[in-house]
């Protein structure tokens, strides 16, 4: 299993994947893509003491930093 998954799969199969997981996370309010992860470092870094619109509870937004260096890497 683990080689059919790390294999290069086709444009007709990874788009459409990569389009339905981004749905599901959508639909479950999370965000994904360089600018939360932007807004998750700024709010790491003490963002919030400046703005309102980084003070949030950013341990919940750590697994989306976790894919960024995933895919750094």
């Amino acid at each position: 299993m683990i080689e059919f998954i790390s294999q290069p799969w086709p444009w007709y199969v990874g788009g459409p994947a990569i389009g339905f997981i981004m749905l599901i996370l959508i639909l479950f309010g999370e965000e994904f893509g360089m600018s939360a992860n932007l807004k998750t470092l700024c709010s790491m870094c003490g963002g919030g003491k400046v703005a309102d619109f980084f003070r949030f509870e950013w341990k919940e937004k750590l697994w989306n930093l976790v894919v960024v260096v995933g895919a750094v890497i």
